[in-house]
């Protein structure tokens, strides 16, 4: 259960509700697309994916199936309107102006919602062993995370053609 419990705290990132009003505000608008298709796959694997793993790693006695699999894919339903979506761009169906407009309302409380949750459910009491396994799991993250940002400082590809000029 320990394991499962990492699989899910580790692998997502809030790039929507934290990061996007951050870059809206301080960078020019062509990033939003860049931290946008992010926060995509970033959604599609924690929202769905990690969940379903998680999930499998949790109840090893059950047999691995690909019907238990899409049941839990299909059951979260942030997954299931990131696939929704995709479906409606790919077959070129635009969303009505009225029913954005209906949306947007929600939308826009969103953050702050996520906000508020957080203030109001987080209590800190943990024990020294359950502060050990935070602390633990939040060095890996951590690691994973700056690993991660010096392979794509290193291997991004306008690096080479920079030392090209």
């Amino acid at each position: 259960m320990d394991r499962a419990l990492a699989m899910l705290n580790m692998s997502g990132f809030g790039i929507g509700t934290f990061a996007l009003p951050f870059v809206q505000s301080f960078f020019p608008a062509s990033y939003l697309t860049y931290v946008c298709l992010f926060d995509i796959g970033n959604s599609l694997l924690s929202l769905g994916g990690t969940y379903t793993l998680a999930s499998i790693v949790a109840r090893p006695d059950e047999k691995v199936s690909l019907k238990r699999v899409a049941k839990s894919l299909l059951s979260s339903m942030p997954f299931c309107t990131y696939i929704f979506i995709f479906f409606l761009v790919v077959c070129g169906i635009k969303i009505p102006d009225r029913i954005l407009i209906v949306i947007n309302i929600p939308g826009n409380a969103n953050a702050f919602l996520c906000m508020l949750m957080i203030g109001i459910m987080l209590e800190l009491k943990l024990r020294k062993s359950e502060f050990y396994s935070v602390w633990k799991y939040l060095c890996r993250r951590y690691a994973m995370v700056i690993l991660f940002g010096i392979c794509v400082f290193c291997l991004r590809p306008w690096r080479r053609r920079l030392k090209r000029s």
